[in-house]
């Protein structure tokens, strides 16, 4: 909270500034492709901000960039001790940096570190994934550091493979089992001469319309001349002599 603001990161890549009593945005900064890694810094009127692409900026409180530091991975513990600025980052390393973004040194642990560093009595104290705690000078040199019950190392994927999504779409051809489907029944052949075919439905229309020419009738095979047909030329049935 600071100046009527609250100040926040967000996995969306950017830093917000948010009118603490509307909810309305004030400003917000675009901190690279993977997300913030952290909650901002402030000190004397300037924000820290690390972020998951490993870089670290510092802003204005307007949200303007006044410098960044590019770490080999994730940024995430900020700590600032005697004017000089203090950085862990996913590479391993813990960055000394004075306030202009200058690097003074660095020390290099055996895994990861994501904690974020403290101070007591001119050293500095921050653990790592490599299973150990260490005590650093301000030189950076290591004064020891602390073995836990276990050095069994939590497996850990790279930042950017969060973000990777592999969608597997099977597909149907449904234009061939559709083309299957009806060569099937085509394939099914009929002999009008030795099956009787009845519809299902029957309709009936209220008009009556008489044609000039009867296109009602089928001529089946083997009919003969003199054998009774039935023909259709109403809704009515009866037998006639074909002649």
């Amino acid at each position: 909270m600071y100046n009527g603001r609250v100040h926040f990161s967000s996995f969306d890549n950017y830093l917000y500034a948010v009118n603490i009593s509307t909810g309305k945005e004030v400003w917000r900064f675009r901190t690279g492709k993977y997300g913030n890694s952290s909650s901002p810094f402030l000190h004397k009127n300037v924000f820290y901000q690390g972020s998951r692409e490993g870089y670290f900026y510092t802003l204005t409180t307007e949200g303007k960039e006044i410098w960044r530091f590019r770490a080999g991975s994730v940024t995430v513990g900020i700590g600032i001790h005697k004017d000089n600025l203090y950085i862990t980052s996913e590479d391993g390393n813990l960055y000394c940096l004075d306030l202009n973004g200058k690097e003074v040194w660095r020390f290099k642990a055996s895994g990861p570190v994501f904690d974020f560093p403290s101070f007591y009595k001119n050293k500095i104290y921050v653990g790592s994934w490599d299973c150990r705690f260490y005590c650093i000078d301000e030189n950076g040199e290591m004064v020891w550091s602390f073995n836990t019950s276990s050095q069994t190392i939590a497996p850990r994927g790279k930042a950017h493979e969060t973000f990777e999504v592999e969608v597997k779409h099977e597909t149907h051809n449904e234009e061939a089992k559709l083309k299957d489907k009806y060569k099937e029944k085509k394939e099914e052949t009929v002999s009008l001469s030795e099956y009787q075919i009845e519809s299902e439905y029957q309709m009936e229309s209220e008009y009556k319309q008489k044609s000039d020419y009867d296109v009602q009738w089928v001529l089946f095979e083997g009919i003969l001349e003199g054998e009774e047909i039935w023909t259709s030329d109403s809704r009515d049935l009866r037998p006639q002599t074909l002649m």
